[in-house]
């Protein structure tokens, strides 16, 4: 892991590269690339995005994890396969990855019920 121009690069043991920009408290940018190479976009180079500055962030590590916190957010990397956890303020689980980045499904899941679930079965409409 290592900081690239305001963002936070890390090599997944599994393959390929994952890099994490905090462009405010709330939002992280989050690429993959099979290199440590992460060219701008066609949108930025363009002007159509304009990639503000970072925001101030703190890193946690645990092992082969890393917590990239900002005020409003922090989001888990697992630098063995690349999955993701994001956390409110209060710790409250958003989203989390369900597989790896570099498999064919990439998915995420979210660990809340909807409003009249049963044991993870939806409500009938």
């Amino acid at each position: 892991m290592y900081a690239k121009s305001n963002g936070i690069v890390f090599e997944i043991a599994s393959g390929g590269y994952l890099r994490v920009d905090s462009v405010s408290p709330g939002t992280l940018r989050i690429r993959l690339h099979e290199t440590d190479d992460f060219p701008e976009s066609a949108l930025e180079r363009y002007g159509i995005v304009l990639h503000r500055s970072s925001c101030d962030y703190a890193l946690e590590y645990d092992g082969p994890t890393c917590t990239i916190r900002t005020d409003k957010a922090a989001l888990t990397v697992d630098t063995r396969n690349g999955c993701l956890s994001l956390r409110n303020e209060r710790g409250e689980m958003l989203t989390c990855q369900a597989e790896r980045p570099w498999s064919k499904s990439f998915s995420f899941c979210v660990p809340k019920l909807l409003q009249g679930d049963s044991a993870g079965q939806r409500a009938p409409r």
